[in-house]
């Protein structure tokens, strides 16, 4: 049986358990969850509370809206308890997280658990029937309007979450903004088959569960539930162990006999410690081309833009840094040559060649253009991050013209339009890149080494 605690402030208390009744898990942190099982899924039945990885390593805690934006744009793991009342993330609401939080492969979840995938909630509207999930799922009391049965023993509770703008109007001062309590609950849904920002919302005004992911942002706080087991998605490990010397966590999958970065790298500094330079403007990272300095930017030179859109884009580096040999990858890893790609290229699911018709469902995240939309079968998570490229100045080295720099200006071109690579060369064709697209990998020779491409990098 199942007793609601009343609170005596404006927070949802535990939901008591009696031991006869229920099962229970502890997390990190100590905290004991009740669990369900529903078909054949073994569900937490309390929103996630702990502050710790599994490792140990601490999660920020937010305590202002600059804090929530600073975290974002540095792509840093944080919770933060709605309206700032720190009894709303130790009680039954538990801890909103933002996106880092629940992707980073230290893992958030306990131990044999992990944060629910789309493919998981899918499951469990399915069985509870789509149409009526959401009434036995929600919680008998505390909804607005519409409250439910809870024949599932899911128990959701309507505790709200935190977006990135305000519910009315927008601007700086809005960013970070709670709302929903007493009206939805909003969880975020690991993606299985492809990248993109998931979560799933109950709402007071219906019994159906609904997608969020129209203008789901990186910046939400949203609540977790947890399942019972292995996620398994692809190939990819979560495990904590790949990390560069800035302390980035990456995820990486095995396709064929390999092992490859799932996301672009976004190191600042060299493996003995140097910094790289960071080039902000056009005529930054157009003197760092002539001097051939290494040098990295971010897409169109905002700060915000990788971070906030998706941070899996990583950062966009010359030849220079590339090749550098104080080296760019994370230690015991490498930047792929012509012949890894070669590789990646004729690896399908049992190391036979994919036919080009399916090659970009096998590689691709994301991929804007209609024809071409991946469904990444291969977990190698491929995304159209774009590059810069510089034009050369065209009366350079004239005599009429002595004070004349090499190159004219530069631009950020094929943002959704294509994946394109940094790859290692030698001797008559030394920089190259590979591009993914038109069904198939696309090799050029000899690009301008001042020119910025993403980096992925294997063993």
């Amino acid at each position: 049986m199942v007793k609601w605690l009343l609170a005596v402030i404006i927070t949802f208390s535990f939901i008591s358990f009696t031991q006869n009744d229920w099962e229970f898990i502890r997390g990190k942190d100590g905290f004991q969850y009740g669990v369900t099982d529903i078909g054949n899924q073994k569900w937490m039945a309390e929103n996630l509370r702990d502050a710790h990885f599994r490792n140990g390593d601490s999660i920020l805690e937010i305590r202002s809206w600059k804090e929530w934006e600073i975290a974002c744009q540095e792509a840093i793991p944080a919770w933060v308890p709605y309206d700032y009342h720190h009894d709303n993330a130790t009680k039954a609401c538990g801890r909103l997280y933002n996106y880092w939080a629940i992707v980073d492969p230290r893992g958030i979840a306990p131990e044999g658990w992990h944060v629910a995938t789309m493919k998981d909630w899918g499951v469990l509207s399915n069985y509870l029937g789509d149409s009526i999930c959401g009434q036995k799922m929600k919680w008998p009391d505390h909804w607005e309007t519409n409250t439910g049965t809870n024949l599932s023993r899911f128990s959701a509770l309507p505790c709200g979450c935190r977006s990135k703008y305000a519910e009315y109007g927008y601007g700086e001062e809005n960013l970070g903004h709670f709302y929903g309590r007493r009206k939805m609950a909003a969880f975020w849904g690991v993606p299985n088959s492809y990248y993109g920002l998931f979560g799933i919302q109950l709402k007071h005004t219906s019994n159906m569960q609904s997608k969020l992911n129209q203008n789901l942002k990186l910046t939400y706080g949203l609540s977790v539930r947890c399942v019972f087991g292995d996620e398994n998605l692809h190939t990819t490990k979560h495990d904590g162990s790949l990390r560069d010397i800035d302390g980035n966590y990456y995820r990486y999958a095995r396709i064929g006999r390999t092992e490859w970065m799932t996301t672009n790298l976004k190191v600042t500094h060299f493996q003995n410690g140097d910094p790289i330079y960071f080039a902000q403007t056009d005529e930054e990272w157009m003197s760092a081309a002539e001097k051939k300095i290494p040098a990295y930017c971010k897409y169109e030179g905002n700060s915000r833009h990788n971070d906030f859109d998706n941070p899996d884009h990583g950062y966009l580096y010359n030849y220079y840094a590339v090749s550098d040999q104080r080296g760019l990858s994370p230690l015991g890893w490498k930047i792929p040559n012509s012949t890894a790609f070669k590789l990646l290229e004729n690896t399908g699911p049992k190391n036979v060649k994919m036919p080009w018709t399916e090659f970009d469902e096998y590689f691709y995240a994301t991929y804007s253009s209609s024809k071409h939309f991946g469904q990444n079968k291969s977990g190698f998570n491929a995304l159209a991050s774009g590059h810069r490229a510089l034009t050369k100045n065209y009366i350079y080295g004239l005599k009429e013209y002595p004070n004349e720099k090499p190159y004219e200006h530069c631009t950020f071109s094929s943002k959704a339009l294509s994946a394109e690579f940094w790859c290692i060369g030698s001797g008559a064709t030394e920089s190259l890149t590979v591009g993914i697209y038109d069904g198939k990998f696309n090799f050029a020779e000899n690009q301008d080494k001042g020119d910025g491409y993403v980096v992925r990098c294997y063993r």
